[in-house]
């Protein structure tokens, strides 16, 4: 009977999943043009992004010059603020938060700069079939500069995230990205 119970938990615990993954996302249906694979351009197999209808993840594409930002999340709210714009929220994994590398160095939370929470945003726009420009969050006008904006919560993510502050967190020029094959 001993026995019994062990291979059933193992079973059970097989079949669990992250919780974070298996959240139905809130706000508007996540636009399917965005669900695939998308690297930057020109240089097709660097920087980039792979969409699920549940999970978000990136890679600056890096590695090979001795550092690297990548994460991983499950897609939390959608906001498309046109047929072309919008706004995904995503909570990190448990194995997907944010890791920067560099030489010489460990891995580390953007260099050592505390995350504040789980809930980061990814903005997009020119959304068509086989491009669109995919910008992650960041915060210019922060001390340090560049501190990551993620936030504690969802609704804190989703009053901070929004339209009509996109360019608080987006500056410069974002690099288009090609559906990749």
């Amino acid at each position: 009977m001993k026995y019994l119970w062990s291979i059933l938990a193992l079973f059970l615990l097989w079949g669990c999943k992250n919780p974070v993954d298996t959240l139905e996302p809130l706000g508007d249906p996540l636009d399917s043009r965005l669900i695939g694979t998308w690297r930057s351009q020109p240089r097709l197999d660097a920087e980039g992004y792979d969409i699920t209808d549940r999970i978000l993840a990136y890679t600056d594409g890096d590695e090979e010059q001795g550092w690297d930002f990548d994460y991983e999340g499950a897609i939390r709210y959608t906001k498309r603020f046109n047929d072309t714009e919008g706004l995904i929220i995503i909570e990190y994994t448990e194995e997907g938060w944010p890791k920067y590398t560099e030489p010489g160095h460990t891995v580390s939370p953007y260099v050592g700069t505390p995350i504040p929470g789980p809930f980061f945003g990814i903005y997009y726009s020119g959304l068509n079939a086989d491009s669109v420009i995919l910008a992650n969050t960041t915060t210019l006008d922060a001390v340090p500069p560049y501190a990551p904006p993620e936030t504690q919560t969802l609704e804190e993510a989703i009053e901070k995230f929004t339209e009509h502050t996109r360019n608080r967190f987006v500056a410069g020029v974002a690099i288009p990205q090609a559906r990749y094959p």
